[in-house]
């Protein structure tokens, strides 16, 4: 099973990852073991704005004649006449149930900056299936294609340029690997942060791949963006790249890439906030190998984009002084609302660029041979030393004893779907049956099905079963190369 971020990019779904909610969210688990909150009665705000659709539609197509002949029985619409009523009911009666859902979310985001707890899920749709005559467009929303891989490579050209403030600096060309040498990077990487986090590599082996079972279905490749066609993974026949490029010129359902599915305002803050680390460990590896200049070359360029990035959020937020709280803390560094923002903004930067051609340019990065595998593998270590540390490992052995270590992974992959702080949130004592509404923007909700109409201990679960089911069989393609990469690394180790 996939999981599914935002229709359009999740200014969260996401993901992955809800640091996408704002710092006042939190203030709900600050306040959640006060006696006054402890021992207030549900709020009953969802139930109030429930209503009856398909009541509403049935007597909506039954009053559809008011003609005098129609009220006393004596006239029979046409076929073409009813087909109409039906549609445009149905339309009606949708548009009040979107409405209801809407209210809904705005009384769960006052609640929430109030530190109250919500115990009610959005209401369902009750309402007929959607009749056979009914136009789609009738309930779509248009929206603007997210970029390809494609894309986003066609904008990395920049970087060279952003990063020297050069015209004349040559296109910026991502290195590209195979998918088995990219794989074993990764793997590398992996093994790097589960060292350096104490775990054990058959330890970090597992929760890496348990993470690529529930992300990308144990055959994802490294540029496979969130919603492709599973069937574009396969490898192509050698000498031939049909598939691949197929793949790449898709546009996503979300800017979610490679293994731990990382999508493009995220990967903007681990740009800002994690640029030093991340060019000091390509330092480290360019001292080992044959290409050293090269990778030095690279922690440079990232480093000068890290400075070049800041300084447009920056930009970006002082044009927007209404949302200052939104977009910067007490200390005026970035929140994530800000990544968000800038990563959808169609609004040119002082480069030149749109806010989401910059973001974009960056995201394909996470493309590149020598730094994907090092970024995707700091988020994982983000992710993971938020999640070991004493007192959520002592949650998680609370509700699973024995089995807690085999729930780590799935631990881990709460925080990517919800943010650290979240996902550590749902392992508290007397969190599990806790609606996940409480942990997850609207957005992040309703771009996630597997979040959908589930409590935070029925989430742990679900997660848990993905991993452990079809998807991790270790004859799926991806899985099987995977676990030949760690081999492999292991064996150099």
């Amino acid at each position: 099973m996939d999981k599914t971020h935002e229709p359009v990019e999740s200014e969260l779904a996401q993901k992955h990852h809800n640091e996408q909610q704002s710092d006042g969210l939190h203030l709900l688990y600050d306040f959640v073991t006060s006696p006054l909150l402890a021992h207030r009665k549900p709020d009953n705000q969802s139930s109030e704005l429930k209503l009856d659709a398909k009541e509403l539609y049935n007597t909506c197509v039954k009053q559809g004649d008011n003609s005098v002949l129609g009220m006393l029985g004596l006239h029979s619409r046409s076929k073409e006449e009813q087909e109409k009523q039906e549609s445009g009911c149905y339309k009606s009666v949708l548009e009040q149930h979107q409405k209801a859902v809407g209210e809904y979310w705005n009384q769960v985001e006052l609640d929430k900056s109030f530190g109250r707890l919500i115990y009610q899920f959005p209401p369902d749709f009750n309402g007929p299936p959607k009749p056979a005559h009914v136009e789609d467009k009738v309930l779509k929303t248009p929206s603007a294609k997210l970029p390809s891989a494609n894309d986003m490579l066609d904008n990395a050209k920049e970087l060279n340029r952003l990063a020297e403030h050069s015209p004349d600096a040559p296109d910026f060309k991502p290195r590209q690997l195979s998918e088995g040498e990219f794989k074993q990077g990764y793997a590398k990487e992996a093994l790097n942060v589960g060292k350096k986090l104490g775990l054990t590599a058959e330890e970090t082996e597992k929760v890496v791949m348990n993470i690529y079972a529930f992300e990308c279905g144990g055959r994802g490749t490294y540029d496979l963006l969130s919603g492709v066609d599973k069937r574009l993974t396969q490898p192509d026949k050698p000498g031939h790249s049909e598939i691949q490029e197929a793949r790449r010129s898709a546009h996503p359902i979300s800017s979610a890439v490679g293994y731990n599915q990382i999508i493009m305002s995220t990967n903007l803050a681990i740009h800002d906030k994690e640029a030093a680390p991340v060019a000091e460990r390509l330092r480290e590896l360019a001292k080992d190998s044959p290409r050293g200049a090269e990778i030095e070359g690279k922690a440079k360029l990232y480093e000068d984009l890290q400075n070049n990035l800041h300084k447009e959020l920056l930009s970006f937020a002082a044009e927007h002084p209404g949302r200052r709280q939104k977009y910067l803390d007490h200390d005026g560094n970035p929140r994530y609302k800000l990544y968000q923002d800038f990563a959808a903004s169609h609004k040119p930067t002082a480069s030149g660029l749109t806010g989401r051609q910059f973001s974009s340019a960056l995201h394909a990065l996470n493309l590149d041979g020598d730094l994907g595998p090092v970024i995707q593998a700091r988020q994982l270590e983000h992710t993971m030393q938020h999640m070991l540390s004493p007192e959520v490992r002592a949650n998680l052995s609370k509700l699973k004893g024995d089995k807690a270590g085999e729930y780590f992974g799935a631990a881990v992959e709460m925080a990517n779907l919800a943010g650290e702080k979240n996902g550590a949130a749902m392992l508290k004592p007397g969190r599990s049956h806790l609606p996940t509404v409480n942990f997850f923007d609207r957005k992040g909700y309703e771009a996630n099905p597997i979040v959908q109409k589930r409590n935070a201990g029925q989430l742990l679960e679900a997660v848990y079963r993905v991993m452990h089911g079809a998807n991790a069989s270790p004859e799926l393609w991806g899985n099987a190369q995977f676990a030949e990469s760690f081999k492999t690394e292991q064996m150099q180790q």
